[in-house]
């Protein structure tokens, strides 16, 4: 029974994060409208989200291995830099549903990478299955209220960047997640990700003014995207890839098109289409084969009942 509590704790939780990530597009946007840059953003909200939980874990620094430690740095640069700037730029070369599509490709990247060069992880049917079905309805998502498609060719290879970013990060996580409490190693990550972006820092002009931040609605949004969409956010996914590998925890990237679309649903006015719905189903169908399918075949082979496929 405590292991179902378990489970069922842990999909409520990835839950919570998909409609957290989904929805942070909403702040971002919001702190870009009122001036603030997106490496700005990325270096604060980090910054914020690193110094809470080292206030939980201030007595933990030690790792086993120096190689611990630059798995740790290669965490923060692809699951933190790379990955939120190269997405954060690309939006401002192209078109806003191919960045959306491509970074979407991360849960297929993250099978074909560790195909090549993580055999142990386990690829199963109805994983490579479910995520086809998923990202077809990712691409209905993205083009719920759009048709046209944009070739940016800078634009489009940083959001592929960007999904391939997040694919390493999660393959790289398992390899250390064993060994370190959550908190410990988020906070790791985090430090990593701030070290790595400061370069990109001078790359923007300087927004960070005081009328900026006489605002409360940009602290309220830069304390929403750091201590929830940030901190705790990334505390969920790592458990996640600790308890059910990083191929199958990448099929929720795929819901997260689905919580935007219904946040600017909600808060924007925009509409959905039944393209749009018709994504929408796509998508629940894929993510939930990916999750049982193999599950079910398992449990008719163990009660000798033939099943199909």
């Amino acid at each position: 029974m405590s292991n179902n509590r378990k489970g069922i704790t842990l999909y409520l939780l990835a839950s919570f994060m998909i409609i957290m990530w989904g929805s942070s597009l909403i702040s971002t946007k919001y702190l870009l409208i009122a001036g603030l840059n997106p490496s700005e953003i990325y270096i604060i909200r980090f910054i914020i989200a690193y110094v809470c939980l080292l206030a939980f874990t201030w007595r933990t620094f030690g790792v086993r291995s120096w190689r611990d430690e630059v798995i740790f740095f290669l965490c923060g640069l692809f699951g933190g830099s790379v990955y939120f700037i190269g997405e954060n730029i690309a939006l401002t070369l192209t078109n806003t549903n191919n960045v959306g599509l491509l970074v979407s490709t991360a849960p297929l990247l993250t099978a074909l990478i560790a195909r090549i060069f993580f055999p142990e992880e386990k690829i199963t049917r109805g994983v490579v299955i479910g995520s086809v079905i998923a990202f077809i309805g990712v691409g209905f998502v993205m083009f719920n209220s759009s048709h046209a498609v944009e070739i940016n060719p800078l634009g489009d290879i940083l959001a592929l960047a960007a999904a391939a970013a997040w694919a390493i990060y999660s393959l790289l996580l398992r390899r250390v997640n064993d060994h370190y409490d959550i908190m410990t190693l988020t906070r790791k990550v985090f430090f990593y990700g701030i070290i790595t972006s400061l370069p990109l820092a001078f790359t923007f002009d300087n927004h960070l003014t005081a009328e900026i931040f006489s605002d409360p609605w940009v602290w309220f949004n830069l304390l929403l995207l750091s201590i929830v969409m940030s901190m705790c956010c990334y505390l969920i996914w790592n458990k996640m890839v600790e308890e059910w590998g990083p191929i199958v925890s990448s099929n929720w990237i795929y819901l997260q098109p689905i919580v935007t679309l219904i946040a600017c649903a909600i808060f924007l006015n925009e509409s959905i289409s039944l393209i749009g719905g018709i994504g929408i189903a796509l998508v629940f169908i894929g993510v939930v084969f990916a999750g049982i399918y193999d599950q079910i075949r398992d449990r008719h082979k163990a009660s000798g009942t033939p099943s199909a496929g």
